[in-house]
């Protein structure tokens, strides 16, 4: 009897056959969603609920699911025209602070869709896109402002001629003060850089009307060129930046071109380059900086090499790499997907969301999405700050690493204080303060940002360090 209790009890711990360790990288048992065709996009909600595009061969729709991987009650409508073939679809999903969805790409124009959180259109915003762009948007970059970065092929946006890059409204509408221009570029991929701007990558050529003789720019917040980083790498496929300001890049190269393809690491002036390492394969999906400096790439990958080592290592479409470009033997995937990943979600509370084309992940069925446990959260900017040096306030504080007061001293009148993490949550805010000092006691010990706006609106920011 009491054997058969014991069978019982550990059959209760592993239904499925098969131990799962609940470790980075491991398949999250927790999520298990209905089966659907092939997944084009995925993004997990700030509720933890997860929206996903859909697509087969001449039909695509948009789903949300319940943060356990059950289908939500909520219907989609006014979804996009999707025609010709499979690739011509969704291809990304953003949420905005107020809780709307935006998609990005479809077989025709506009090309950008939102959403109410209910799923019906946003018809208000859907009119002041307007026709859109009108070619291909290749990535979208939405902002703490709810200000939405697209660069892509297209030459117009709703009428209006703009080339390859172009920022919109909250509203939809085409923000007059980014007048960025980019000539003869092949543009493949944006992130945030250190004070808010960006650095866009791919083939670029002429920027703003000049000549930049480099692949990847670095702009500021609000467009222009920032001279500062210049660098004449090859084509990036995939951006993201680290906690220490380094952009870290994958360069790309055709299939059967036998061209090397790097995981580099840039300078802080981009003249000089760290390769960590090499990666065997194509397709490249995405590349993630986490808080601690690792870096996580999704992708077509079949083996990766780090730049010290003598041979290369067997990967499957998704692993971690240390900041020093070794791979990390701690994030482990198991046998990981039995076929194509092609879009990957890092979201906040650290767990990354996969879709594709798998009918698998380590032996487990998981018909074309997933979910990964992971212990690091994303490195996130928060992003439209004042850039270095164009502020009208300057400030700073002291101490810095601080333990439970944190004071500050600028040149204008302070109207507002905000603190945020580094994901751009609001944590504390203080209007029209009293004294330049902040209590920072009850935070846990990590990186923060603290903002102050003056009687412009003007909002300049600093890092700070919060120990025990």
């Amino acid at each position: 009897m009491k054997q058969t209790l014991l069978l019982l009890g550990f059959s209760l711990l592993f239904p499925f056959g098969k131990a799962h360790a609940q470790t980075d990288g491991s398949l999250d048992m927790s999520f298990a969603p209905v089966g659907t065709s092939a997944v084009r996009a995925i993004k997990q909600l700030a509720d933890g609920r997860v929206v996903i595009a859909h697509s087969s061969f001449i039909s695509g729709g948009i789903k949300m699911y319940n943060s356990d991987g059950s289908p939500s009650n909520v219907q989609f409508s006014g979804l996009p025209s999707q025609t010709e073939f499979n690739g011509n679809w969704i291809r990304e999903i953003h949420q905005q602070t107020d809780g709307k969805i935006i998609c990005i790409n479809s077989a025709g124009q506009p090309r950008v869709y939102r959403y109410n959180l209910d799923g019906s259109k946003d018809t208000a915003y859907q009119n002041a896109i307007g026709t859109g762009a009108n070619l291909t948007i290749r990535k979208g970059l939405l902002d703490n402002l709810n200000r939405l970065l697209l660069i892509g092929d297209f030459t117009d946006f709703n009428g209006v001629p703009k080339t390859g890059i172009v920022r919109l409204n909250q509203n939809g509408t085409i923000d007059p003060t980014f007048t960025t221009t980019c000539g003869n570029c092949i543009l493949k991929d944006v992130c945030f850089n250190e004070y808010g701007g960006f650095f866009i990558g791919g083939l670029v050529n002429v920027v703003n009307g000049q000549a930049t003789y480099t692949n990847t720019v670095k702009l500021t917040a609000t467009g222009a060129v920032d001279s500062s980083f210049r660098t004449n790498l090859g084509m990036l496929d995939a951006l993201a930046m680290q906690p220490d300001g380094h952009l870290v890049g994958i360069t790309g190269a055709e299939a059967g071109s036998g061209a090397p393809k790097w995981v580099v690491q840039f300078s802080l002036d981009g003249q000089q380059d760290n390769t960590l390492g090499s990666y065997g394969g194509n397709n490249v999906v995405e590349i993630y900086a986490q808080q601690d400096g690792k870096l996580i790439i999704v992708g077509g990958f079949n083996s990766y090499l780090p730049y010290n080592a003598a041979n290369s290592v067997s990967v499957n479409r998704i692993f971690r790499v240390l900041p020093n470009g070794d791979l990390d033997p701690s994030f482990n995937i198991g046998s990981g997907p039995d076929y194509d990943i092609s879009c990957s979600d890092f979201s906040s509370t650290g767990s990354i969301l996969l879709g594709g084309s798998f009918g698998q992940f380590d032996g487990q069925p998981r018909t074309n999405m997933a979910r990964l446990i992971n212990s690091g959260t994303p490195f996130t900017v928060l992003s439209a700050q004042t850039p270095a040096g164009n502020a009208s306030t300057d400030f700073s504080v002291y101490p810095n690493p601080v333990t439970n007061e944190l004071h500050w001293q600028a040149n204008a009148h302070v109207e507002m204080v905000e603190l945020r993490d580094l994901s751009g949550r609001l944590l504390k805010a203080v209007k029209d303060p009293l004294e330049n000092t902040l209590r920072v006691g009850f935070l846990s010990p990590g990186v923060y940002v603290l903002s102050l706006v003056d009687y412009t609106g003007t909002r300049t920011s600093k890092r700070i360090i919060k120990t025990e």
